[in-house]
């Protein structure tokens, strides 16, 4: 072990055995004299090198982190908690005490428990047992659930502590997030895009308006990519934050990267780089392109195990399952098409084209949806016929990938005399809000959805979800039946979820993808931690449509 000293404060540790390049092992905390920060990960390392440690009064503050290792992982070993906020308005779950508990200790903490086991209040709990030491919380979060933040909030506090919990919206135009800036708050609420806009507005961290003591991330895959520019943005605010804080139903959606682009913010010592990570975790093969030019793509993993310790002290993930409650009872249903036709003509066009093959993707997924008339449709008759013969009487949510398609099925479902609306990324947080109101009131039966309705919105006045279409993600399958919240309502519940696929097209391919996401993801968090039945069966899928 080499330990270095940089001019601007860094400590630079070169560890040889491990092969890691000479990196940054503690930093400063900003504003914080003789205050460094080090993710746990390199506690043991630092520790064994403490004699060689320079005078940065580091070896002090090494030992409260190790204390504070100890500490989180004693907690959540033995689900140890503190004592519940008095500012509540009503008890938590203990699971929810007990991520609140993890989430003070940590300081940067990833808190990936299933959808609607209640992340928000987690989070609530958490701030209130800080409201003494902070003065700002910064959420962050998408539009479709920034009114549902508030309201939770309001209704967890007892009135009379209102005043220290003010809840600011920043939104709308320019000015009136200047606005919002000035209005005096503790809690925050803002949406990734208004954040990346007012970055560079306001030209970085030094000259944001907002200075929080903590940051949350609530459906933070949104920034799960380590290249957009809200995780760059991100990481650069952050810097001076101490506590920092991701809410996330699906921790990983796609792949362990998703892991990675998070970490960036939460915790950018974990892994150090990207180099560094996909070398120690990631197989991959060189692609070549068309132009000559090759690139590595992943392709499989190694040293699981290792992931998994790494972030078992800054994550936490429990299901239903795992908290012994009783779920709704989910049956599935597929029905399998064939192409029409039109689609079938349109469809081998598209496939003989030579066009990028992204492009080649959705376009051959939009052909197995639109028909000529569009009436046709093989997907709109199925589905017109499940709505009026199968499930008369039901309230229904209807996912589609494509807009435009349900902007054509919209018009007809009314004519069939349904009582349907559409949300979509074009909706106001007002109108989304309007058209989840009517619909939890029976005034409107059936929803027809884009991805805009898959995170954070309660859908529990319905009992069926409908997807015309596979999304490339099993995470945001989950998303759209957790919509559903199959936790509520017990195992006399029966929640129906029906697939409507395309025999013979790119729809089995995509199952087939899914089916080895879901390998990944059942290998990080353990077969019995993540459960996607609810949402569809990849195998029985492929086995249905092959008999």
């Amino acid at each position: 072990m080499e330990i270095s000293v940089k001019p601007s404060g860094y400590t630079i540790v070169k560890d040889i055995r491990s092969g890691m390049q000479a990196q940054t092992f503690l930093s400063p905390v900003r504003g914080q004299q003789n205050t460094y920060w080090t993710s746990y990960r390199w506690l043991p390392a630092l520790k064994q090198a403490n004699g060689a440690l320079p005078e940065i009064d580091g070896r002090e503050h090494l030992d409260r982190l190790v204390s504070r290792h100890v500490h989180v992982k004693e907690h959540k070993a033995k689900g140890i908690c503190f004592p519940p906020s008095k500012h509540l308005a009503f008890k938590l779950w203990p699971h929810q005490e007990h991520a609140a508990t993890l989430m003070r200790l940590a300081k940067r903490f990833y808190l990936a428990d299933a959808v609607g086991l209640g992340k928000t209040l987690s989070t609530l709990q958490a701030i209130m047992t800080l409201r003494t030491s902070i003065n700002r919380v910064l959420v962050l979060c998408p539009s479709s659930v920034i009114y549902q933040w508030k309201d939770e909030i309001e209704a967890a506090v007892k009135p009379e502590f209102h005043k220290d919990y003010r809840v600011v919206i920043v939104r709308g135009t320019p000015k009136e997030r200047d606005k919002a800036y000035a209005t005096p708050g503790l809690i925050y609420l803002m949406t990734y895009e208004s954040l990346l806009a007012d970055t560079k507005r306001f030209k970085g961290e030094w000259g944001f308006p907002v200075h929080p003591d903590v940051l949350v991330l609530d459906e933070a895959w949104k920034v799960k990519s380590r290249t957009s520019l809200t995780n760059k943005a991100l990481r650069l605010l952050s810097r001076p934050i101490e506590y920092r804080w991701a809410l996330n139903g699906t921790p990983i959606t796609n792949r362990y990267e998703d892991l990675f682009g998070v970490y960036l913010i939460l915790d950018p010592l974990m892994f150090l780089s990207w180099k560094n990570f996909a070398t120690r975790y990631c197989n991959t093969r060189m692609i070549q392109l068309r132009n000559g030019r090759q690139f590595p793509k992943i392709v499989s993993y190694r040293r699981i195990d290792e992931l998994q310790a790494l972030t078992s002290t800054t994550m936490i993930r429990r299901t239903k399952e795992d908290l012994g409650w009783e779920t709704a009872h989910v049956l599935v249903n597929n029905y399998w098409v064939d192409l029409s036709t039109y689609q079938s003509v349109a469809y081998t066009k598209i496939l003989r084209a030579d066009i990028n093959p992204l492009e080649k993707g959705v376009r051959a997924r939009i052909a197995c949806l639109i028909d000529q008339p569009p009436e046709q449709s093989p997907k709109i008759r199925q589905l017109q016929e499940i709505l009026t013969e199968i499930i008369p009487n039901e309230s229904a949510i209807v996912f589609s990938e494509s807009k435009r398609f349900l902007m054509i099925l919209l018009p007809i479902l009314q004519k069939a005399g349904v009582t349907v609306s559409t949300i979509s990324g074009d909706d106001t947080m007002e109108d989304r809000a309007a058209k989840v109101h009517r619909f939890t009131k029976k005034q409107t039966r059936v929803l027809l959805m884009t991805a805009a309705g898959e995170a954070g919105l309660n859908l529990q006045a319905a009992d069926v979800c409908i997807n015309l279409d596979l999304p490339y993600s099993p995470a945001r399958l989950q998303q759209r039946v957790g919509r559903l919240r199959t936790h509520l309502g017990g195992k006399d519940r029966h929640v129906c979820v029906l697939n409507i696929l395309a025999r013979n097209t790119i729809e089995e391919s995509i199952i087939g993808m899914l089916r080895k996401k879901l390998r990944h993801i059942s290998q990080f968090f353990g077969a019995a931690a993540e459960d996607f039945t609810g949402c569809f069966d990849a195998e029985k899928l492929l086995n249905e449509h092959n008999t």
